[in-house]
């Protein structure tokens, strides 16, 4: 189908796109006659929790950077089949900016205002990260972790990098 939640899918530049909770997916090496708490599935029972997450997925980056929609659908899968965030299921809303800044704005305004997101994970912007940086310090939205290709992550209280900036490693 088009959901680029599903790996090998084709999605729609722009077009927003939902992984519900689990993925509507089973793991079949997930064992089902275990100890409860040790390895078997947990309910998450509280309000779903919506996540944004932006990439550059089309254009000449967008083959590159593919794999980030892939694994942010995984973790959404993997959260919820742990009893989500604190007993929350997520659901991530994922959306392709093409490497826009403009477009990344329009499309991170879209997802807070219109579709409940209340933070971004893991997006893969190297092209458009700053292009929403000024709306989501005003609305004071986080986004926790991405690609990590330009010093604007290091330079808002909103951005919340998982490690150190790529020139650093380069480097090294």
């Amino acid at each position: 189908g088009s959901d680029p939640c599903v790996p090998g899918a084709t999605p729609l530049p722009g077009t927003p796109a939902t992984a519900a909770p689990g993925g509507g997916k089973t793991n079949p090496t997930t064992p089902t006659n275990s100890k409860p708490g040790v390895g078997a599935p947990q309910v998450a029972t509280k309000s779903e929790i919506k996540l944004g997450h932006i990439g550059t997925y089309s254009g000449v980056l967008g083959a590159i950077f593919n794999g980030g929609r892939e694994m942010t659908s995984v973790w959404a899968s993997w959260v919820n089949l742990k009893g989500g965030l604190n007993g929350h299921p997520v659901r991530v809303i994922t959306a392709d900016d093409g490497g826009d800044p403009s477009r990344n704005l329009s499309l991170t305004r879209d997802l807070v205002e219109n579709q409940g997101v209340v933070a971004f994970v893991g997006n893969i912007t190297p092209l458009s990260l700053n292009g929403a940086k000024s709306y989501l310090e005003q609305k004071q939205i986080p986004i926790v972790g991405g690609d990590l290709t330009d010093v604007g992550w290091y330079q808002s209280p909103m951005f919340f990098p998982q490690g150190a900036l790529i020139d650093g490693p380069l480097r090294g």
